[in-house]
């Protein structure tokens, strides 16, 4: 029998209950996320990109996520991911041809003249689009003050969400080193939090029928989220079916 190395579920994890019961009751919320990634050595990408970020991993290998990005988690089904338009991950190789060729094209949108909106010329918006979809397959993980060396990123098997360009907020924000600069300063930050603010308001909506898995923590949590499911939803059968679906850190380390 052969061991499955995808999920028919996309996992979102966050570090507390009641941030999963912001998400069941309001949708996913996107944010501004940092990314850095090389496509060839002299080919260094840093910039912020508008995502929700879900992991394609099933239960037997997701422990490891777990420990790193939050003990709660939503398992969401396929149908509702692809319904929402989410997409892997494009995961490069630092010097394969592949990520030569990439370099090659998106060369304009790292020299594109920015105007005082953030906003890069039509010919660059391609090439951008593509980079909001590319990670490194192998890098250093920082979270923090903790570095891992040569963390495999392809291991998450990431899918994201990512926005269309909008007036509201920008599908990207530049990198640190442009703000820093002492003629942008004042402007970028002002521009950062108006678009983070304008990001916030949008959503990801899902029904309970969507849900696959509730991942907690512990096994008090099952009572919060019993709870919690029972003063805000009226449709009894779903909530029943939801509740059989709550999985705590611990079942998934002893059963899968």
């Amino acid at each position: 029998m052969s061991t499955k190395i995808s999920s028919n579920n996309l996992f979102h994890f966050t570090k507390n209950i009641e941030s999963v019961m912001g998400i069941i009751s309001e949708g996913f919320r996107a944010g501004y996320c940092e990314e850095n990634f090389k496509l060839t050595q002299e080919g260094y990408y840093n910039f912020f990109v508008p995502m929700i970020s879900f992991c394609d991993i099933p239960l037997s290998r997701v422990h490891d996520h777990i420990n790193k990005y939050g003990g709660y988690g939503i398992g969401m089904n396929k149908e509702w991911t692809i319904r929402n338009q989410l997409n892997p991950v494009t995961y490069i190789s630092v010097g394969s041809y592949l990520a030569e060729t990439l370099q090659q094209v998106v060369l304009e949108a790292r020299n594109v003249e920015i105007d005082g909106d953030l906003e890069p010329n039509s010919r660059a918006k391609i090439p951008l689009n593509i980079l909001r979809f590319v990670k490194n397959y192998e890098a250093d993980l920082v979270r923090g003050e903790v570095t891992t060396e040569n963390y495999r990123f392809y291991d998450e098997r990431e899918w994201r969400f990512v926005p269309e360009w909008s007036s509201d907020f920008k599908p990207y924000m530049p990198p640190r080193e442009w703000w820093e600069r002492d003629e942008n300063k004042a402007y970028s930050q002002v521009a950062f939090e108006k678009y983070k603010g304008e990001l916030a308001k949008l959503r990801l909506a899902l029904e309970l029928k969507d849900i696959n898995y509730i991942i907690l923590e512990k096994e008090s949590d099952r009572l919060k989220m019993i709870e919690y499911l029972n003063d805000n939803f009226a449709d009894n059968s779903q909530i029943e079916i939801v509740k059989s679906k709550l999985l705590t850190k611990e079942q998934i380390e002893n059963d899968f």
